[in-house]
């Protein structure tokens, strides 16, 4: 894997034959190319895929769920589940202390934006970067 980010850094970020494969590949795998339908035959082309896809929604428009799985209706219509303080915590604004605490808790290689720096930057930049990315947190709150 870290093979695999060394060349990535080093041929993927310019505009060439390696990065356009990567893309390829990548959008290679986001189709659907078979489909087992309803009746249990295997579909292989776009066009019966599709119809049966939309056949599926086409049947589902108008009909009635009478039980959903996984909702609890009673505490639903029982209203607030939460005690009064823990709600009251849920909703509390944010310290810088918490700030830290949660980029400590990141990965080292992790990257928590799309700009590509790693937690491991804010961490060892954190005295100069520390106001900005702080007010930039407590501004999102």
């Amino acid at each position: 894997m870290q093979k695999s980010k060394v060349n990535w850094l080093k041929l993927g970020d310019s505009n060439n034959a390696y990065f356009h494969a990567t893309v390829k590949e990548k959008n290679k795998n986001k189709g659907i190319y078979t489909l087992t339908a309803l009746d249990g035959t295997l579909l292989c082309t776009q066009e019966r895929i599709e119809e049966e896809i939309m056949s599926f929604y086409k049947n589902l428009i108008g009909t009635k769920v009478n039980g959903l799985k996984g909702i609890d209706v009673p505490i639903l219509r029982d209203g607030k589940s939460l005690y009064r303080d823990l709600a009251q915590h849920l909703i509390r604004p944010i310290d810088t202390k918490e700030i830290w605490n949660a980029l400590v808790n990141i990965g080292e290689t992790k990257a928590p934006g799309i700009d590509g720096f790693t937690s491991h930057f804010f961490k060892a930049a954190w005295p100069i970067v520390k106001n900005d990315v702080q007010n930039a947190i407590l501004e999102f709150f």
